[in-house]
């Protein structure tokens, strides 16, 4: 078995850690969401859950795990299905449409941005 995979939470924090600190990345929200629709397969019971899997699979750094759940907090639905799911428990659909909602949103902002610095020359 991979010997990540017998890490405490807390050591993999620490070495995500490092391996921010060693990097410098830092994406945008925009590619961490498509980033979230290439790994599926981490998909267990909902958005927040699968963005941690995302971090505890080392896809994610701490810094973006946290990014990309503010970025959840600041837009989630107006409904909830219970106090804690914004969609049913387990069912992947409803949140990979919210995810490619939201990319195409921030696509939009990106071009406007763009636009804007352009004819401002």
């Amino acid at each position: 078995m991979d010997q990540k995979a017998h890490q405490s939470p807390h050591q993999k924090e620490i070495a995500m850690e490092k391996v921010y600190l060693d990097s410098k990345r830092n994406l945008p929200v925009r590619e961490l969401l498509k980033m979230l629709l290439e790994r599926k397969d981490l998909f267990s019971t909902g958005l927040c859950m699968w963005v941690t899997e995302m971090y505890y699979h080392d896809y994610f750094t701490l810094d973006e795990k946290w990014k990309v759940h503010r970025y959840i907090d600041r837009h989630e639905p107006k409904k909830f299905v219970d106090e804690i799911y914004f969609w049913k428990r387990g069912s992947i659909k409803p949140r990979i449409n919210w995810i490619k909602k939201h990319i195409q949103l921030l696509e939009n902002e990106k071009v406007k941005r763009s636009t804007r610095s352009n004819t401002s020359k």
